[in-house]
């Protein structure tokens, strides 16, 4: 899974706020597993893995792992794309997520409410946490089952989620069909 990938694959950006999760509920390498290429830019990098490694984070020992093995990427916008997101109120990690994004038309993982909505009015392909746990469930990865209590446990490490939307999730979890991959 790990080494070169086309260029004609989908990629996924992942903010902090969702990496972090992903990782602390232990589906950081089964994220790995999806046919995308899965990355983050290196402020977001910087965020959660160095910093949270001063921190002593748990899940950073094994996303440092990940992105040392190639199985996690990191990748920069051009310094435009960034600039031109300044003054919009968001971080600037969450900035150069947006930002390439836009500039490789790849879907960019945000969970942070300001952050999507700059994504959205700029025409960001954008989708949350959730939905790549709906994605390991559709390529088998992991069962419904699973992916329900992965969910659970993010809220339970502190992942924000009102009623409606974990019953929204609930329900995108359960019409989740799984495909079959090659």
């Amino acid at each position: 899974m790990g080494g070169a990938r086309g260029s004609s694959q989908v990629l996924i950006i992942l903010n902090a706020t969702p990496l972090i999760y992903i990782a602390k509920v232990g589906l950081a390498k089964k994220i790995t597993l999806l046919p995308y290429r899965i990355c983050t830019t290196d402020a977001v990098y910087d965020e959660v893995v160095v910093k949270g490694s001063a921190s002593g984070a748990h899940e950073v020992a094994e996303l440092r792992e990940l992105f040392a093995m190639g199985k996690l990427h990191r990748i920069n916008p051009k310094e435009h794309g960034i600039r031109n997101l300044e003054g919009s109120g968001i971080q600037h990690g969450e900035a150069t997520i947006i930002a390439l994004a836009l500039e490789r038309k790849a879907k960019a993982v945000i969970d942070d409410k300001r952050a999507r909505h700059v994504a959205r009015v700029l025409g960001a392909d954008l989708i949350g946490t959730p939905h790549v746990i709906a994605y390991l469930v559709a390529h088998g990865i992991v069962s419904r089952q699973e992916a329900m209590s992965k969910v659970d446990e993010m809220i339970n490490e502190g992942w924000r989620c009102s009623a409606k939307h974990y019953s929204q999730i609930r329900e995108m979890l359960e019409h989740t069909s799984v495909t079959t991959t090659g």
